[in-house]
């Protein structure tokens, strides 16, 4: 173990390896006594390359003590000592410095471009930084954060955010008609109660019928499962507005043609100022829900303890010493025995479950399950990018840790995320006690017979509960039934008091099959934001708590909602070879999209969208490719690369693991030539193609006369059709709609300004016909990205015209995200002479958008518009790179529309 320690140690932070090295020997002959005031000071100093800046300390700049200066040099095009910098600042985070250095502060000779790049790396890695002074004096300061600071910004971004959403959404309120709204699926108008019938601790299902005068009114009605509706009243100036009274506020639970069922903890009958209780309005909401969730769980983050705290200080406050005497703790704790069987005994080696894994999947499994290979540090990171079997990996951890009878809380940023984790744990093994968490309207049909609500309902109390909840609800209704005879008071009150204890001895014995159900549950799978309701109702302290906990999707998630988890995770007040593992595991891509923020305060938006898996994947070497992988490259430098790739000739580089992470570099989801360009752009150039089969779909009846009518070519996986000059101008056009770039349920409905490109949509829709008539691809394995609603709903809108391209999914970049088709088309709309490219200069969109094919590519733009981006320019040099069309067996192409 000191040997895996030391070896990790040495790769990630050579400037530890001397207190490591005291602290494992110490703790293997039981005789540790050590202290980090004792080291001599060289073994804290700052080690620079000879080449990066000079740095000397300063015992007072500009009033701010214990600070560090940095004098440096011009650094426009010198990205080497760039990256230097952008390293520097992560030992800093990391404390790899002499005593008491609390700041950083970079002198005026740094370009504006290089403090740009600094001030993104600072919020990376989560330090505070601040440009000050002017013109030759302007310099940049930056300085780490405490933990209770970090949490009381997490709550302020958190609040301007929900604001933002409301404003949005009242914004839209204020300036539609209620036709407008409900040509834009803000309002439903006169929806009739079908039925009303009680359901899980006494909340009302109340199915809502279309009116049958206004026929198709409610497939308008834009709501999916889980978005918040509020009921809708009209105001004295006759507009729509959301209503005030108790009991307005429910969620959509399904949804189908004509019909759809809503979730109100009222009936019908109890909520005032409803006039007509045969049919209702209702309008979308924002939701506020969510955010109070989030708000109420950072706040318990404040009077953490226990290993809950170890993680939360490992996440925003500790520095590399503390880490390593985190894991010197741990061995000391131990007892000689213990020590020996760690270094001697083959009872701890690992026998996989599954024998496909590769090193790197064994790897991490081992660092996250093998008492002899983890890091004993409560986190662990997996760096999973495209197509190298994340979730296969994930599956084998979670059955490692229920072999060591241990109870796992598994969670992720998404439903389809959960449920894709859910379904590969039951193909792996059945017979797992395993529970969804949620909704069963939003969970995979797969899933339904292991949701918590399908569980619970084989309970014995299940049954009785709801007897009791319908016999409450006929009370509730015999109450408001004798509203005009004479005694009518009394038989309300006696009615009412009936019907409240009724519902209250429903509720204990929900509570009950709530708790029995839970008792048998071994690992529980939910949003990180719907697994806590989840276990509200459970009464019993000991069955919310779980030994560890596993987030897949972690780079996508806000911060805030990985905090939800720490409460729940059980302390271990009993010692083992075992109590060491990781309490904590995330799984994601820090180089894909983050999350989706709505806020215009570039605070709030910095605090939201920097997360803690990025952060954390940062300060430990920054995965696949390293800290180079977040600087702009030449374009020429990418290219190379990609050539590369094609051609087997693989670089060398920062692969695996490092000190508390693990990366997945080996890709099995495409072949060479569609990973190429993304992995040389985004990942290093380090990504290792393990996909040689292309084959699968090819053209069908085609002669070479015939072929030459087509736009694909017959044997290419990668084609790019250029569109400049072709006059395919785009358009801006004004709808409410979800927030562009969202991938919620539950997104505000705004008034907003989208782009599309009528004519560059007429040319995907022909590709994507000739995909399905001339390459028999099935429409289902087709997907057509865009980055915009607008553009979307158009290619929507056509394909639901035609019969063939009907099932073929059609979404934003942000909607695609975590999904795989065999082909894809990319629409990158834009076509302008300002050459403006708006949010498809984010070089994580372009990822996503480049890495969802298995077997084909098609990537349509205008290159003269797209090019004023540096990302893009090599792209479409890549692309168009001599000889990609003079093979026939050549697998990339290039032409221009006229071609």
């Amino acid at each position: 173990l000191p040997g895996r320690i030391l070896a990790m140690a040495h790769d990630a932070v050579p400037h530890v390896v001397n207190a490591v090295v005291l602290l494992m020997v110490s703790s293997l002959h039981g005789s540790f006594s050590f202290s980090f005031s004792s080291l001599h000071p060289a073994s804290r100093s700052l080690h620079l390359p000879s080449h990066t800046p000079s740095i000397r300390k300063l015992s007072c700049f500009d009033g701010m003590r214990n600070s560090l200066r940095l004098s440096s040099m011009k650094l426009a095009d010198d990205r080497e000592n760039t990256t230097d910098l952008v390293n520097l600042l992560r030992d800093f985070r990391n404390g790899i410095h002499q005593e008491d250095e609390s700041k950083l502060i970079f002198d005026a000779q740094l370009s504006s471009k290089d403090r740009a790049l600094l001030h993104e790396a600072c919020e990376r890695l989560g330090l505070g930084h601040e440009s000050f002074g002017q013109n030759e004096e302007r310099r940049l300061s930056v300085w780490k954060i405490q933990t209770a600071d970090r949490l009381e910004d997490i709550e302020n971004a958190l609040r301007i955010e929900k604001t933002a959403a409301r404003k949005q959404w009242e914004e839209a309120m204020a300036f539609s008609e209620p036709n407008e709204m409900e040509a834009a699926g803000m309002l439903l108008l006169n929806a009739r109660i079908q039925n009303v019938d009680v359901t899980d601790f006494g909340r009302f299902k109340w199915t809502l019928a279309e009116d049958a005068s206004r026929k198709g009114h409610m497939t308008r009605f834009n709501v999916k499962t889980g978005s918040p509706v509020v009921l809708a009243q009209r105001s004295k100036s006759g507009q729509w507005q959301a209503s005030q009274a108790s009991g307005s506020f429910g969620f959509i639970i399904s949804t189908r043609r004509g019909s759809l069922d809503v979730i109100f903890e009222v009936h019908p009958d109890q909520v005032e100022n409803i006039e007509n209780t045969e049919s209702i309005s209702l309008l979308a909401s924002p939701d506020s829900v969510t955010y109070d969730r989030l708000l109420q769980g950072t706040r318990k983050c404040r009077n953490l303890g226990g290993d809950s705290k170890q993680i939360l200080d490992m996440m925003f406050e500790n520095d590399l010493d503390d880490m390593v005497l985190l894991m010197s703790e741990t061995f000391v704790r131990l007892n000689l025995e213990q020590k020996e069987a760690l270094n001697t005994s083959q009872q701890f080696k690992l026998e996989f479950f599954d024998s496909m894994l590769n090193q790197e999947q064994r790897d991490a499994v081992e660092k996250c399950c093998s008492p002899q290979k983890t890091s004993v540090l409560p986190i662990q990171l997996i760096h999973g990018p495209f197509g190298t079997g994340k979730t296969k990996t994930l599956v084998e951890i979670i059955r490692q840790r229920i072999k060591l009878d241990q109870r796992i809380l598994v969670c992720a940023a998404s439903n389809a995320a959960v449920d894709n984790l859910a379904i590969g744990l039951l193909r792996a093994d059945p017979n797992l006690q395993l529970a969804r968490a949620g909704l069963p309207e939003r969970v995979d049909e797969q899933l339904s017979g292991v949701t918590l609500a399908a569980l619970q309902k084989k309970e014995p109390s299940a049954a009785l509960s709801k007897s009791l909840f319908q016999q409450a609800n006929e009370e509730l209704r015999v109450s408001e039934k004798w509203r005009r005879s004479t005694n009518g008071a009394a038989i309300r009150r006696e009615a009412r008091k009936e019907s409240r204890e009724l519902f209250r001895d429903a509720r204990q014995l929900q509570k009950e099959a709530v708790s029995a159900t839970l008792r048998k549950v071994r690992i529980l799978c939910g949003t990180l934001t719907g697994f806590v309701s989840a276990l509200q109702e459970a009464r019993d302290d000991e069955l919310v708590l779980f030994d560890a906990v596993i987030v897949d999707e972690a780079s996508q998630a806000l911060t805030a909602a990985i905090l939800q988890t720490l409460p729940y995770v059980k302390n271990q007040t009993k010692q083992s070879v075992y109590s060491h593992l990781p309490r904590m595991i995330l799984a994601g891509d820090h180089r894909q999209l983050p999350p989706t923020v709505l806020a215009e305060d570039r605070g709030a938006r910095t605090v939201l969208q920097s997360t803690i898996f990025e952060e954390l994947m940062e300060r430990d070497g920054g995965g696949l490719g390293g800290n180079k992988a977040i600087i702009r490259l030449d374009q020429s430098e990418i290219v190379a690369r990609a050539q590369n790739l094609v051609s087997a000739n693989l670089s060398e580089g920062n692969l695996g693991g490092q000190l508390w992470s693990q990366t997945l570099f080996r890709q099995y989801r495409m072949p060479a030539s569609l990973m190429a360009f993304p992995a040389a752009s985004f990942y290093g150039g380090l990504l290792r193609p393990e996909c040689q089969n292309a084959g699968g779909y090819s053209y069908l009846n085609c002669s070479d006369e015939s072929e030459t009518s087509l736009l694909l070519r017959k044997t290419c996986l990668f084609e790019a059709i250029d569109t400049a000059g072709a006059g395919f101008d785009e358009e801006t056009v004004t709808s409410a709609a979800p927030t562009e770039g969202s991938r919620s349920s539950s997104a505000v409905l705004v008034r907003d300004f989208s782009t599309l490109n009528r004519e560059q949509a007429e040319l995907t829709l022909r590709i994507v016909r000739e995909l399905v008539e001339v390459w028999n691809i099935p429409p289902h394995d087709i997907g057509v990205i865009t980055p915009y609603n607008a553009h979307a709903s158009l290619l929507r809108e056509r394909m639901q015209s035609d019969a063939c391209m009907q099932s073929i999914d059609v979404s934003t970049v942000d909607g695609f995200q975590g999904q795989e088709k065999v082909a894809i088309v990319f629409d990158s709309v834009r076509s302008n002479a300002d050459c403006e490219v708006g949010f498809l200069s984010d070089y994580r969109r372009i990822n996503v958008a480049l890495t969802r094919a298995k077997r084909k590519l098609v990537v349509v733009g205008d290159s003269a518009t797209l090019t004023s981006d540096p990302v893009w320019a090599a792209f479409w040099d890549w692309a168009a790179m001599p000889g990609s069309g003079d093979a026939e067996s050549f697998s990339i192409a290039y032409r221009s529309y006229y071609e």
